[in-house]
């Protein structure tokens, strides 16, 4: 397994990106692809990522931040 550091682009394509929030997916697979959503700050900074192991997990929970009133 290997750990990746420097810039986000780096680590992850980007899938999908709003103005607020970004889904990723990773560039290594380690040994699978993982996935992640990320709120973006107002300089575009990625933080709070959060970190999935399938595509669809991942998905749901970027369009669940994006819009929180479609939460079931």
């Amino acid at each position: 397994m290997t750990r990746a550091t420097g810039r986000l682009e780096d680590a992850y394509e980007i899938l999908q990106r709003s103005e607020r929030y970004i889904l990723c997916r990773s560039k290594a697979a380690n040994p699978h692809h993982t996935f992640a959503t990320m709120k973006l700050d107002a300089q575009g900074h990625a933080y709070d990522i959060r970190v999935r192991s399938t595509f669809e997990a991942a998905e749901r929970e970027y369009w669940e931040l994006r819009f929180p009133q479609l939460r079931a």
